[in-house]
Parts: C-alpha cells; sequence; structure tokens
C-alpha cells in the first residue's frame, strides 16, 4: 500500500469517525448546544491548524534524507506548544472579558490539542515521505476507533456536547502514541538552527496560507455567530461538518500526493496540472453532486426533521467544493515549487473574499450565507489560477475547458438522480430513507460514469494509462476499445 493510499484510507477513516461522532451527539443536543461547541472548536482549530506548518511540508518533499528530522520535530513540538498557550489564554479572555462560560470551558479542555499534534505531526510527514501507507492506515484507524468509543461511554454518562471534547482528546492522545511507535524521533538531541530559520522562512507562506484557510472554513461561523444566532451557527456547522468531510477525504490526501508528483517534476507545470485537475474533478464530481441533490434526505434520515435549515446549507457547500478543487490543486503547485509567499498571498485573498461575501450574505439570512459563499468559491478560481505564474499561458483556459467538460456528465447525474428521488415514495423510516438515497445515489452515479466516458476523451485515456500502470491485469483491460470523444 503506497502513501497516498494509505492518506486517503486514513483521512476517510478519521472523517467517517468524526462525523459518526457528531452526527450522533447532535441527537441528543440542540442545534444551538452544538453552536455553542462550534465557536469554541473553531477558535482552538485556529492554533491547532498553524502547527508544524513548512517543516512537515519540508519533511516530506525537501528533506529525502531525514537529516532535518529532529529540526522539525522539536521546531513542530514548540509550535504547538504555543499554540495550547494561546488557546488557554483565548479561554480565559473569553470568561473574563465576555462572560462566555461556556464557550470557555471547551476551548479550556481542547488546549492540550495543538501541543499534542505538534509532537506528532512530523512522524506522520516521515510515514508519507517514506510510503509507508499501512501505518498511515492503521494508526488513524485505531485512534478514532477508541476516540469513537470513548465518546459512547461520555454520551452514557450525559456529558452532551463535552462528548465530543472527549471524542477529540482520546483520538489525539493515541495517535501521537501510535507515531511515535511507528516513527519514533531520531537523533533529537541534533537542533540545526540555521535549518530551522531556512524551514522557517519556508513556512511563513504555509502559515499564512494556513489562517487563510481556517478564516474561509471556521471563521464564517464566527460571522454567522455574531450576526445571527448560535442556532444559526449550529445548522451551518452540521452542513459545514459533513461538507469538511468530503473536503478532508478529496483535499487534503490527494493534495499530498499532488505535492510529490509536482514535486518530482515528471511533467511541465500546466501539463500536471491539467492531469490532477482531471483526475481530481472525476472522480470527486460524483460525490459532490451527490451530496448536493440529495441533501434533504441525508439530513432527514442522519438528524430528523429538526435540523432541515441544514439541507440547503449543505447542497451550496457541496457544490463549493468544485471550484475549490481547482484552487488548491492550483495552491499546491505553487507549494511544490517553493512559491509558499504567494501561495499565502492568493489564500489571503481568497479568506478575505469569502469572509466579506458570507458577511454581507449573513444580513439577509442563513440561506443567503449559503448562497454567498458558493459564489464567492466560484468567483475566485480564475483569479486564483491565473496567479500562479506556472500555469501560463494556458492554465486559465484549461481550467474552463476542463470544467465545462465535466459540467455535462455534472449534469447528467443531478437530473437522474433528482428524478429517481421524485418518483420514488416518500420514505417513511430511516431504513427506507437509506434505501432511497441509495438507489438514487447508484443510479445517479451509473448515468455519470456513461456520460463521463462517452464525453472526456482525455480523462478516459489517462485513466486507462494509470490502469495500465497499477497491474498486468488492469493493464489488459486498460486494451478495451476506446471511449470519450468531446474533451
Amino acid at each position: 500500500m503506497n502513501a497516498a493510499v494509505g492518506l486517503i484510507i486514513a483521512r476517510s477513516w478519521m472523517n467517517l469517525c468524526g462525523l459518526g461522532a457528531f452526527l450522533l451527539v447532535a441527537r441528543f443536543v440542540t442545534p444551538a448546544e452544538i453552536g455553542v461547541y462550534a465557536l469554541a472548536s473553531s477558535a482552538v482549530l485556529l492554533p491547532m491548524s498553524l502547527v508544524g506548518a513548512g517543516f512537515a511540508e519540508h519533511v516530506i518533499g525537501r528533506d529525502p534524507t531525514g537529516k532535518d528530522f529532529a529540526t522539525s520535530f522539536w521546531s513542530s513540538v514548540a509550535s504547538g506548544a504555543v499554540g495550547t498557550l494561546i488557546a488557554l489564554g483565548s479561554a480565559a479572555v473569553a470568561h473574563g472579558a465576555f462572560g462566555l462560560d461556556e464557550i470557555a470551558r471547551i476551548m479550556f479542555l481542547m488546549s492540550p490539542l495543538p501541543l499534542l499534534w505538534g509532537a506528532a505531526v512530523v512522524s506522520e510527514s516521515v510515514l508519507i515521505r517514506d510510503g509507508r501507507g499501512v501505518a498511515l492506515a492503521v494508526v488513524p484507524f485505531l485512534s478514532d476507533l477508541l476516540g469513537l468509543l470513548a465518546l459512547a461511554g461520555a454520551i452514557f454518562l450525559g456529558w452532551g456536547v463535552l462528548s465530543l471534547v472527549v471524542n477529540r482528546m482520546v483520538a489525539c492522545v493515541v495517535m501521537l502514541v501510535g507515531m511515535m511507535i511507528a516513527a519514533p524521533p531520531r537523533n533529537v538531541m541534533h537542533f540545526d538552527v540555521s535549518a530551522a530559520r531556512r524551514v522557517g522562512r519556508f513556512g511563513f507562506g504555509l502559515v499564512g496560507s494556513r489562517v487563510a484557510g481556517w478564516a474561509s472554513q471556521f471563521g464564517t461561523e464566527f460571522v454567522i455567530g455574531a450576526l445571527l444566532s448560535t442556532t444559526a451557527v449550529g445548522y451551518f456547522r452540521l452542513a459545514s461538518r459533513l461538507v469538511g468531510a468530503m473536503y478532508t477525504v478529496m483535499m487534503q490526501g490527494p493534495a499530498s500526493a499532488q505535492l510529490a508528483y509536482f514535486g518530482r517534476g515528471r511533467h511541465r507545470a500546466p501539463k500536471a496540472y491539467d492531469h490532477a485537475l482531471r483526475l481530481h474533478l472525476v472522480l470527486s464530481t460524483p460525490v459532490i453532486i451527490a451530496v448536493a441533490v440529495a441533501a434533504p434526505l441525508i439530513i432527514e434520515v442522519a438528524l430528523g426533521a429538526s435540523w432541515e435549515p441544514s439541507s440547503f446549507v449543505l447542497s451550496m457547500l457541496s457544490l463549493a467544493l468544485l471550484p475549490s478543487i481547482g484552487a488548491s490543486i492550483a495552491t499546491t503547485m505553487l507549494i511544490a515549487k517553493g512559491n509558499s509567499r504567494r501561495a499565502f498571498a492568493l489564500h489571503t485573498a481568497t479568506a478575505v473574499a469569502t469572509v466579506l461575501s458570507l458577511l454581507a450574505g449573513s444580513f439577509f439570512g442563513l440561506e443567503a450565507a449559503a448562497v454567498a459563499r458558493l459564489a464567492i468559491a466560484w468567483a475566485v478560481l480564475l483569479p486564483v489560477v491565473a496567479g500562479v505564474r506556472e500555469l501560463r499561458p494556458t492554465g486559465v483556459v484549461s481550467t474552463v475547458r476542463i470544467f465545462a467538460a465535466i459540467a455535462l456528465p455534472a449534469a447528467v447525474m443531478a437530473v437522474v438522480m433528482k428524478a429517481m428521488l421524485m418518483l420514488l415514495p416518500a420514505p417513511a423510516g430511516w431504513l427506507a430513507g437509506l434505501f432511497t438515497l441509495a438507489a438514487a445515489s447508484v443510479t445517479g452515479l451509473s448515468a455519470y460514469a456513461l456520460a463521463a466516458f462517452l464525453v472526456l476523451r482525455r480523462t478516459t485515456l489517462q485513466m486507462r494509462l494509470l490502469l495500465a500502470e497499477a497491474s498486468p491485469v488492469l493493464r489488459r483491460l486498460s486494451r478495451q476499445p476506446r471511449f470519450g470523444a468531446v474533451v
């Protein structure tokens, strides 16, 4: 099992468990309580998202011999310690200055997370660099499984929304122990100050990019909380949590593989970008379309009618993932080429535009905020691609052509799924709802696959070449007659 597959499995399992934990707790608490947890956890996730910035990427793509391992390890631990202190300080301010006792308590309990992750992140980077896919899959599997068991116990004890805090803490501690066993720190007494400065300069842009990414994904909840209510934050957080699970599987796992692919330089940047975008879109689009079309049924089956306002938000945020794929691949290209500061500038501009658009939309309600989030995601796609010099002069034209090509199979799937949902009888329970969802999804996916094979010539050829490289059996299958006639 290679690193890309192991990382995708790990991210998928982690998000499946995290999503399951969130949905389970949501059945026992109110949207307002979820909103309180969302605001507190988002505040802690900011310093946590900065842990190891630059040093983890350095270990993966710029330190094949491992000579900077100890330097990267201690630098990440130090950044984690700073993140923990920031979380504690924020909790004190929330309690003392604003009287937000519930939010402050959750922030205080979650404050060790940045330090724990700082001690584990570089070991995970070593596993990615060395292609140890089995360890990348097994360690998160065990950590999140034990986290789920801890959450179930906390729910049984009546801890309510604090059960999510228990889940995160247990999972992170087990993750740390597992990563230390799988890739223990080596030469820990060695610390190269010059290497730390060099990597720190490289990581400066990544810090900015992560702040911008946090603002785009979690900072929006503070805007909604300021203009609307904690109940609205709860509705928005539920939808964003579902989409966040999709984002992690579709973006973070493939982004590490793309970082390595771009770093190897087997193709010129525009061609490598085209390959990555085609493959990424053709595999991710059916999942995005399925969630967007079936969002009302998904919310009803998972949580019931009380969470119905989340369904429209879920549809809009899901569709916003499509342009995010192109923007993510473009900025990953910048990072692979060592231009992290330009990536920071693009991420910052995107985050500012996202927050401002959400701010404008929130004045008109929750649904308007969701529409604004979708609109700005599409609006910034081409400017981001145009801002990557390595993709010039063909990057913008290629992006438009690829998205236009995938639009036909996506539209076919959406129409077929919507027709199936309208024709099938209204489900009378969660089991009937699951059956309806599965039937509509399978039918829509079949229509998508057929349309993709008939229309996407270059993407089909790329898939055939990947099959040919994978194994002798798949190589024989790839010699079947060609499909694809248009793009």
